[in-house]
């Protein structure tokens, strides 16, 4: 699995197993594959953190990828404004501006603002699946559906072909959007470990256990 993790306010420290370490900022995002192992440790920074973090799932075939991470900084997403609104685009496309994915599973990723009245049509591939996180007043997401207000979220899935998610602001609005590849396979979790069966479970928890997790495979 992978963890995409956006830092909302304050300041996060992490460091990993190997002495790996680093500093993220408020709009700072970090990509994180823990594929085959990581001990990964995340806390706040001095002035606290508030955080939102997204666990990715990967296919079986990329299960076992080496770990790795990358930081991505808030001044290098791509700033896209429209009328009435602006976002921070960290991966995918929106009004003519891409950014590559810091992850292995490919994710689109934008920080949106919108006045209210405003309206924003939100690209979805054919065959991904995402949802909208309202995290500040109310919007109309996608057609004849309820409000969705702070706290909520609406998914919106493109089966065959691409498609736009609309979304209309009844109040001033920040939100994240996320989407990826619908990866349509069997998922077993427990505590950290996104396995496809129940056996792959029990056998990540004994490699934990016997120091196999974070050992330098050949």
């Amino acid at each position: 699995m992978e963890t995409v993790t956006f830092i909302l306010e304050g300041q996060m420290i992490h460091e990993d197993h190997t002495g790996a370490h680093g500093e993220l900022e408020a709009g700072d995002v970090q990509f994180m594959t823990a594929g085959g192992g990581v001990m990964h440790s995340e806390m706040p920074g001095p002035r606290g953190v508030h955080s939102l973090q997204l666990w990715l799932n990967l296919p079986a075939a990329k299960k076992m990828t080496p770990a790795r991470y990358g930081d991505q900084r808030a001044s290098d997403a791509a700033l896209v404004i429209g009328e009435g609104y602006e976002a921070r685009l960290y991966a995918g496309e929106l009004g003519g501006q891409t950014r590559a994915h810091g992850s292995l599973w490919p994710l689109a990723l934008m920080d949106l603002r919108l006045e209210a009245g405003a309206t924003l049509a939100l690209p979805l591939k054919a065959g991904w699946r995402g949802f909208l996180l309202v995290l500040e007043g109310e919007a109309q997401v996608g057609a004849g559906s309820d409000a969705v207000k702070a706290d909520q979220h609406a998914w919106a899935h493109a089966a065959e072909a691409d498609d736009v998610l609309p979304v209309s602001a009844r109040t001033p609005v920040r939100a994240l959007f996320y989407a990826a590849p619908v990866i349509d396979e069997p998922v077993v979790a427990h505590g950290p470990f996104v396995m496809n069966t129940v056996d792959e479970i029990r056998q990540a928890l004994l490699d934990y256990q016997t120091g196999r997790l974070t050992a330098v495979r050949g």
